[in-house]
């Protein structure tokens, strides 16, 4: 009897034992197999920019701001000039998913505006994970800028700190030049652009040139720049007249060699300190005009306006000044006839403008 029971015991225990081992046996393969999706989805993620594009254009989730999956491509053009940069003359032709390829430009003039689009094939976490980038710092993107195929500058975009914009964003528009100071305000690189063009604007004098833009990935933790993700090239041409041209300064100049030079002496009479120099005075008349009294019409004295061109700090600014300069007729000997009448407070110019004033 004793022993019937034991057995019985014995048994259910054994039951009870291999149940439980078959269940943590199930267990542990369901945890195997979801490592083994975690493993696949992070490798996924962490693979070359071309495999990354061809596995994520099949997901459907990926635009969800919990998913650090990359979206798919955004349209058809998305996939047609995947790691590219394509250039518009309006914010509109670059909307995502509803781009307007035919109001894509390849060429641009100094002046107008310009809008891009940039589609590439992962996104900004995937492509600087490797590089130990901290992916829970804001990231952003550099634009490299060749001229004529020279490097001459490196500007920053939006700097992306939301999680979909770093784990899931594979294009993005910019707003490269405006004349919308409300745009310009709202984006960085449109001001960026602005300076290098004022920085570059002698350069683009003569003829057309090929501007290339690309778009580079940025670890500023370690100054580590990736290879572009997206690259666009476009024919750049210079104002025909960059010293009239509004870069320089608003109005129109003139010339008379005599003057300019007589002129020069006396603005440079009281510039002794902080490093300020006038260069050259440029004319906004081309002569000296007279002033009569009202009361008997005499002349008492001419005037012209003119624009002053100088450097500030030792040469390392440059800045242009509009003034009235009037000559007495009758200096006492010895004195300079010309004095400053009026003077206006002076502005900073590109120093690119001193360049093209002769």
């Amino acid at each position: 009897m004793y022993k019937r029971i034991i057995f019985a015991i014995a048994l259910v225990t054994s039951v009870a034992t291999a149940n439980a081992q078959f269940g943590l046996g199930k267990i542990k393969d369901k945890l195997t197999k979801k490592d083994d999706k975690s493993s696949s989805s992070s490798s996924t993620t962490t693979s070359s920019s071309t495999s990354s594009s061809s596995s994520t254009s099949s997901s459907s989730g990926s635009t969800n701001k919990n998913s650090k999956l990359p979206d798919p491509p955004s349209s058809e053009l998305h996939k047609k000039y995947m790691n590219k940069i394509v250039f518009a003359h309006t914010m509109a032709a670059v909307e995502k998913g509803q781009e307007k390829e035919a109001e894509f430009i390849t060429s641009y003039k100094v002046g107008e505006r310009l809008y891009v689009r940039n589609y590439f094939d992962n996104s900004i976490a995937n492509y600087l994970q490797p590089t130990g980038m901290d992916l829970e710092k804001s990231l952003w993107f550099q634009y490299f800028i060749y001229l004529d195929g020279v490097l001459l500058d490196t500007i920053n975009t939006e700097s992306m700190s939301e999680n979909n914009q770093k784990y899931n964003w594979t294009t993005f528009r910019d707003v490269i030049a405006t004349s919308d100071n409300s745009e310009s305000n709202r984006y960085v690189s449109a001001r960026a652009f602005d300076g290098f063009l004022e920085r570059n604007l002698d350069k683009l004098l003569t003829g057309k040139h090929t501007l290339k833009l690309e778009l580079v990935p940025n670890n500023y933790m370690t100054k580590t720049f990736l290879p572009p993700v997206a690259v666009g090239e476009i024919s750049v041409e210079g104002p025909a007249d960059l010293l009239n041209s509004g870069y320089c300064f608003n109005k129109k100049t003139m010339s008379n060699p005599a003057v300019s030079t007589e002129l020069l002496k006396t603005a440079n009479k009281g510039n002794k300190s902080n490093g300020v120099k006038v260069t050259k005075v440029l004319l906004l008349e081309d002569d000296w005009r007279e002033i009569r009294g009202q009361a008997t019409g005499a002349v008492m004295r001419k005037e012209i306006e003119a624009v002053n061109i100088g450097t500030e700090e030792n040469g390392k600014k440059c800045y242009y000044q509009y003034v009235i300069y009037a000559k007495t007729l009758y200096p006492a000997k010895g004195e300079d006839p010309n004095y400053v009448k009026s003077l206006e407070r002076g502005q900073s110019m590109p120093c690119s403008c001193m360049n093209v004033i002769k």
